[in-house]
């Protein structure tokens, strides 16, 4: 069994932590010297506004804290060392659930995704188009800590999609998606990519 690897634009904890922080402390010593020094009304409704964009971020990596203590980190294989174009193959999950709860919805995607990065006047854009290719549901299940969640899907690369590429301005990149809906304030999403080779 091959296992993936977590994709980069995955949310992470610690980054959602440490980007929230960063935001957030800036955000607020510019909208209080705004605010202290009686400065335009414009720049505090502004300033303001990038604090409540920090207080959302900070929301959110609460909201990943809290999941963190549900759920253990999953396991996912593929049962092939190289994937290519046209391939059928089997992908195991598993994933120790810390504490009782009720998984009110679970998918599976398996996606691919275009990236296209140009340049805006002075700026850096990049933008994504996603193609959703299988998307597996299950239902709703109810776990006690310390089970172990398992399923297994099988899913099919088509004989004409593109394969892996990765260039300085264009990039073609599969992933699975998981996310988890649960009772509360502790939803899990995460990635993990899958390289699919050119068919020869």
């Amino acid at each position: 069994m091959q296992p993936l690897k977590r994709s980069s634009h995955s949310e992470s904890l610690g980054s959602s932590l440490f980007i929230a922080a960063i935001w957030l402390g800036i955000s607020c010593f510019i909208f209080a010297m705004f605010v202290l020094t009686d400065g335009p009304i414009f720049g505090i409704f502004c300033t303001f506004a990038f604090v409540l964009i920090g207080l959302v971020l900070g929301l959110q990596a609460v909201r990943l804290m809290i999941a963190n203590t549900k759920f253990a980190q999953p396991e996912i294989n593929i049962n092939k060392t190289e994937i290519r174009v046209g391939d059928t193959f089997k992908l195991t999950y598993s994933q120790l659930m810390k504490k009782d709860m009720e998984i009110k919805s679970c998918t599976l995607d398996l996606v691919f995704r275009e990236s296209a990065t140009y340049r805006r006047g002075t700026d850096t854009v990049t933008v994504t188009h996603d193609h959703m290719i299988e998307s597996m549901s299950l239902p709703i299940m109810s776990f006690q800590a310390g089970q172990v969640f398992q399923h297994e899907q099988t899913y099919t690369i088509p004989i004409t999609a593109m394969h892996s590429f990765a260039a300085n301005r264009n990039k073609l990149t599969w992933f699975f998606r998981i996310k988890i809906d649960t009772e509360g304030w502790a939803d899990f999403e995460r990635s993990y990519d899958l390289v699919v080779l050119p068919t020869v």
